[in-house]
């Protein structure tokens, strides 16, 4: 039988501070350190009309057509926040790129603490090994 390597699992909170910019960076260091890592970064947005609290970012293609444009422009600024901030990582690092680190961006709504925990409990899958917050 093949036996299946359990990811190492870590989530980061990222608010757009300086402090989650630090954050992040940690949390790149301690994927590139360990194989199969895998590193969700989610970003915690205030609940406004018309935002149902909880994930609003697990888009596909088909869906993205239906999301609101303030959701779907939330979620297109994480994922250029995180794309600059892996370049900003490979960079630092000579241009070595972050070795088997798959990253998953998830925007969600309502009270960050709240969201985060509720993310990581929430999947057993998930259940992260690390949890980085600023």
């Amino acid at each position: 039988m093949t036996q299946t390597t359990k990811p190492y699992l870590i989530l980061v909170g990222i608010d757009y501070s300086t402090t989650s910019e630090l954050a992040l960076e940690r949390a790149l260091e301690l994927a590139t350190a360990h194989p199969n890592a895998e590193l969700h970064v989610v970003h915690v947005t205030p609940a406004y009309d018309g935002l149902p609290p909880g994930d609003v970012a697990n888009m596909t293609d088909k869906t993205a057509a239906d999301v609101p444009y303030f959701e779907k422009h939330a979620y297109e600024e994480l994922q250029t926040y995180v794309s600059v901030s892996l370049g900003a990582f490979d960079k630092k690092r000579n241009g070595a790129p972050a070795r088997n680190v798959h990253v998953v961006s998830h925007l969600r709504v309502n009270a960050p603490a709240h969201e985060i925990a509720q993310l990581d409990r929430k999947s057993t899958r998930l259940n992260s090994s690390h949890l980085v917050i600023s």
